[in-house]
């Protein structure tokens, strides 16, 4: 629950010296400083390391008095800004958000492979397509004897098949329909190419 409009946490530390300070643009630095160190939150405890317990218990403290509606909007901000943070419950380690992350952008970057991959393979049957019908006058058969003419038989076959369910892109069907004599239905003759 955030504090009401206007609300301003007034915690503040007497020094030493008798002057009153704010202690959270400290903490707050000392707490980026220990993310960016060990990658992940303080623990309350079992801290181990330096400072690990304060820290600790001083964002415990500031959960709880968020719950109660007594942190600032600006240190809600503040707060909010810190990678992983949270308002309740365990925090992540951050090297888990960064396998996440990292599995994320592999699975993104397999898919765009693979459409890579795929969008090649058409590019490259549809140059063999061109040579065959320019070398040839005809279009290949999934019979054909000639080489490579049963495998581009075969090709033309699946594509036919993706245009008639739907499933071939606007930017397949003009490149195939730009191949002189090029059908959609039906076999091709000896003057079609």
């Amino acid at each position: 629950m955030p504090a009401p409009v206007g609300f301003v946490e007034t915690r503040k530390r007497r020094r030493a010296d008798g002057v009153l300070e704010d202690p959270f643009p400290q903490r707050l630095k000392e707490l980026e400083a220990f993310l960016e160190e060990h990658g992940e939150y303080p623990k309350l405890n079992r801290g181990e390391r330096e400072g690990e317990k304060e820290l600790g218990k001083w964002i415990h403290n500031k959960r709880q008095r968020y719950k109660k509606g007594k942190v600032s909007k600006e240190r809600i901000e503040a707060l909010n800004a810190l990678p992983g943070w949270k308002w309740e419950g365990h925090f992540e380690r951050a090297e888990n958000r960064w396998e996440k992350a990292a599995a994320t952008f592999k699975a993104n970057r397999k898919n765009t492979l693979i459409a890579f991959v795929a969008e090649e393979a058409f590019v490259e049957n549809l140059d063999k397509l061109r040579a065959f019908v320019d070398k040839h006058g005809a279009y290949p058969k999934k019979k054909g004897r000639r080489d490579g003419e049963a495998e581009l038989g075969t090709w033309i076959a699946n594509r036919r098949k993706q245009y008639k369910r739907g499933k071939l892109s606007e930017e397949r069907v003009a490149a195939l329909t730009a191949v002189p004599g090029w059908k959609w239905t039906g076999s091709w003759g000896a003057g079609d190419a």
